[in-house]
Parts: C-alpha cells; structure tokens; sequence
C-alpha cells in the first residue's frame, strides 16, 4: 500500500500471492528479524520479491505489452479489480482491497456486483477457490 501510493505500477503487484508462494522462507526471515530486534532481513527479503516480480513484469511486458496497457487505462475499481484477478484469479477480497485501495467491504460489494453483472464467476469455496473472468 505505501510503495503503491508512492507509484501506481505496485498496485499491479500480487505481493500478497508472493508471500503465499514463499510463505515458509517468509515466516523463517520474519521470525530471524524479530529474535535480532532487526528488520533488515526482512526488509532485503521483501523487496527481493518485489525485484523478482518487477523483473517477471517486464518480461511479460517485452512479450505482449498487456500489464502496461492495462495500468495506464484503468480507470473504475471494477476495472481494476478485474485486471487484477485477470492476472490472478485466486485473490481474496481482502487481497483486491489492499492492491485497489478500498476497504475489504467495498472490494466484496465490487465483487459482488460484477458476479451479479456476469463479468466474473465464482470457482470452489471461500478458502480455496478462485475468480474467472468472463471476456
């Protein structure tokens, strides 16, 4: 959220994805700094992820040029939120309202209505499903 407001491009980064993905090395880094009273670590870690995920973005970017289109040309919440679960549709609400800069509540109200708009679907329970996108 605070390297998002600084610039717009870390909305589109699913930081929350990446700690899931490396979540047993982020717990071993996060327990190593708070016995040493010492964030470094921890801070080196984090914008390790962050480094891994821009260098993925700019791969993907040289390929199609999609990420950049997308983040320059989103305009609504729902556009966004759409984009988002676009690039991963296993988000949380609380995950889209983190990224979009909305409260949980507003993320599930936008939620909802693009379900009941028929521009996203549903897959599988709350714990472990994921969102598709209807073109």
């Amino acid at each position: 959220m605070i390297l998002q407001k600084w610039k717009e491009v870390f909305a589109w980064i699913p930081v929350e994805t990446l700690v899931h993905e490396n979540q047993e090395e982020y717990y071993k880094v996060l327990q190593q700094s708070d016995n040493v009273g010492d964030s470094t670590e921890f801070v080196e870690f984090m914008l390790g992820m962050i480094r891994n995920a821009l260098k993925e973005i700019s791969e993907t970017h040289n390929k199609t040029n999609v990420v950049i289109n997308v983040g320059r040309n989103v305009v609504t919440n729902e556009e966004k939120i759409i984009a988002l679960l676009r690039q991963d549709g296993n988000m949380s609400a609380n995950m889209l309202s983190a990224s979009v800069g909305v409260t949980g509540r507003q993320a599930q109200r936008i939620l909802a209505k693009l379900k009941a708009e028929g521009k996203i679907i549903r897959h599988g329970a709350n714990k472990n499903g994921y969102w598709e996108v209807i073109e």
